[in-house]
């Protein structure tokens, strides 16, 4: 197929490390160096070209130059780019394919970056996609001093054509504007090693869209100890959205020291949603998973408190260790509600245990109760026939009796898998 907490003063630390790094920084961790495009003038020549021209009006000349038919052109880019932002993949795709073949259109599109006018963020979008040479320096001056949104943009054009360097990523990652954030992130998650630690402080950022970013971007490996000291703490935040990221992430991560002891204590916290995600994280676990982890998992499966979805990410988590003690459940969870039990049958099922057939025929005569609703009837109803059926290759009705006959076949079925899954539909 898948929050930040920062003093004022480091934030704009990163601001400035922004404006320091843009003009101090050496070749290597800015796209062109510092010569702003092969060939071409460097930033602070751009920044005084720029700023005698902030104020002309786009009507050919400029980078265009040519007069009448320079302001034909400019208009003919304008309306390709009025219809940028709305337009399909594959629609961009054959913008950016027909300004490639035409290259008169090029300067056109270069002038609207350097002046900033209408249309400027589909210009440097595609500029970005064209690898345009002419436009770099105005690029950086936009990354330097644009607003959100050109600034995210032109971010991005720049990686297109040289690659930021981790160092200058997490001096984005550590501004404040959510548009560039989110672009910071987004770069991050083309990396095999992004810089992580900054990425893991934007899981607890107070705005969803970045901590959704921030998740989105991580990579598979935490190696830095400081990073996973950060990660962990995250889990502990009194801000549920913060908490719930912060163990999914913990989750998604390869193995190291304090992790799989975190999500097992997490199995006990006060909110349900933050279990759910630990819960979740520990399943991905498998085969990996301590004893002390499956017992928490025990406890909080026979817990009456515990709410029966839960129970089932429970028991969906105990089941993906491949190691079910099958005697224990079958007998210690004989008092739960039917919908739990049937899924207590599909895991004693595929661990070869007979007393999952006969959990299945028995929820075949489940009736409604003050504890059982009717839809739940017809779930149960419809998930054990399914599982039946699925064992003995055909379906034989809603009778029980006429799945008792069918015992020994049912017993003899090893299956390696079982496509019924209750916790996807319940």
């Amino acid at each position: 197929m898948r929050p930040r907490f920062k003093p004022a003063a480091t934030a704009m630390l990163g601001i400035c490390l922004t404006v320091i790094g843009l003009q101090s920084c050496d070749d290597s961790s800015r796209p062109w160096g510092s010569g702003g495009g092969p060939g071409g003038p460097g930033i602070e020549t751009a920044r005084k070209r720029a700023s005698t021209k902030k104020s002309a009006k786009f009507t050919g000349g400029g980078a265009g130059g040519g007069g009448a038919a320079a302001e034909s052109r400019d208009k003919e880019v304008f309306q390709i780019l009025r219809g940028w932002p709305g337009a399909s993949t594959r629609e961009q795709n054959l913008i950016v394919a027909r300004f490639r073949a035409d290259r008169g259109l090029q300067p056109a599109l270069v002038r609207i970056i350097e002046l900033e006018s209408r249309y400027l963020v589909p210009a440097i979008e595609i500029a970005g996609r064209l690898g345009l040479e002419d436009a770099v320096q105005f690029l950086h001056l936009i990354v330097l001093n644009g607003k959100p949104k050109p600034k995210a943009a032109a971010m991005i054009a720049l990686d297109r054509m040289d690659p930021w360097s981790n160092q200058r990523l997490s001096e984005f990652l550590g501004e404040l504007d959510e548009e560039v954030l989110v672009a910071a992130l987004g770069l991050c998650k083309r990396r095999a090693e992004p810089p992580v630690g900054p990425m893991i402080r934007l899981l607890g950022d107070g705005r969803h869209r970045v901590r959704l970013a921030a998740y989105d971007a991580m990579p598979e490996e935490c190696n830095d100890e400081a990073a996973q000291h950060q990660l962990l703490e995250l889990t502990k935040s009194e801000t549920t959205p913060i908490a719930m990221v912060a163990v999914q992430a913990l989750g998604d991560f390869a193995d190291f020291p304090g992790k799989e002891r975190r999500l097992a204590e997490l199995v006990g916290a006060n909110r349900m949603t933050v279990r759910l995600a630990a819960e979740d994280a520990l399943g991905k676990l498998g085969r990996r998973m301590s004893n002390n982890a499956i017992n928490a998992l025990h406890g909080r499966l026979l817990d009456p408190k515990t709410a029966i979805l839960e129970k089932l990410e429970c028991l969906k988590a105990i089941e993906r260790t491949k190691s079910i003690n099958a005697d224990w459940l079958f007998r210690e969870t004989k008092h739960l509600h039917p919908t739990v039990r049937m899924h207590v049958a599909r895991c004693l099922v595929l661990a070869g245990h007979p007393g999952g057939v006969e959990i299945l025929i028995e929820g075949l005569s489940v009736r409604k109760t003050p504890e059982i609703s009717g839809e739940d009837v017809d779930y149960i109803l419809a998930g054990s026939r399914a599982i039946l059926a699925e064992l003995l290759g055909r379906d034989v009705g809603d009778d029980p009796a006429a799945w008792r006959k069918q015992l020994p076949a049912l017993r003899r079925a090893r299956p390696k898998r079982i496509r019924f899954q209750p916790w996807k539909v319940h």
